[in-house]
């Protein structure tokens, strides 16, 4: 009789140890988001997949006959008909990336002033902004090659927001002139974001199917 009033005392003392020890344990373990602040790391920001589409193009102020290596190119419209495009199979949001001063519509104006701003690394002051930049997951930036590479218009555009853990993936409109240096001035400016291999686009043609083949590649 003492013998199992002996084991009786020990069955219950074990599983009070048991039952302390797993409370010490649960105290110590922290949910991930409480877990993640106590050692200093942000929360993740959750994928919500919106698109936004951005684009910097000389639509009124390009005259016919500028070269593509000094210039916009000289069709009118084409960034933004790039853009367009994009917009409508991606389904997500477009905004223009528009100058404060306007550059004249004289071609050696225009590309000495372009050529005055890529030398000094200008800012060039924008008119508008994104003011829910964080919303967006994924941004296309177009732009037409001025001087072989983006317009220091876009180069503002970029370093306005905070991109990191952003996808970028930049389109260029051109004449002849490779996208490929705008491309590696793109990861440069935005390191902390993901930056996808340029689409160059030549003027003149319809961009529609060459886009849809680009996107897939996405």
């Amino acid at each position: 009789m003492k013998q199992l009033m002996l084991l009786c005392l020990s069955f219950l003392l074990t599983a009070a140890m048991a039952g302390c020890g797993k409370q010490a344990g649960q105290q110590n373990v922290l949910p991930a988001t409480k877990q993640a602040a106590a050692q200093g790391i942000g929360e993740t920001r959750p994928a919500n997949g919106k698109v936004l589409v951005a684009y910097f193009s000389m639509d009124e102020g390009v005259p016919k006959g500028a070269d593509a290596y000094t210039h916009a190119t000289p069709e009118t419209g084409n960034t933004h008909t790039a853009a367009a495009v994009i917009r409508e199979k991606t389904g997500g949001d477009l905004f223009a990336i528009k100058t404060v001063k306007t550059y004249p519509e004289n071609h050696k104006e225009c590309s000495a002033i372009a050529g005055e701003e890529m030398r000094a690394d200008a800012r060039p002051e924008l008119s508008g902004k994104v003011e829910n930049m964080a919303d967006y997951d994924t941004l296309y930036v177009g732009y037409p090659i001025w001087w072989g590479q983006e317009p220091m218009a876009v180069r503002t555009f970029l370093t306005s927001y905070d991109l990191k853990g952003k996808k970028i993936i930049p389109f260029c409109t051109t004449l002849g002139a490779p996208g490929q240096q705008s491309e590696a001035n793109i990861r440069n400016l935005c390191p902390d974001a993901q930056v996808g291999k340029v689409l160059t686009l030549m003027t003149g043609r319809n961009f529609n199917g060459e886009v849809a083949q680009w996107l897939e590649a996405q």
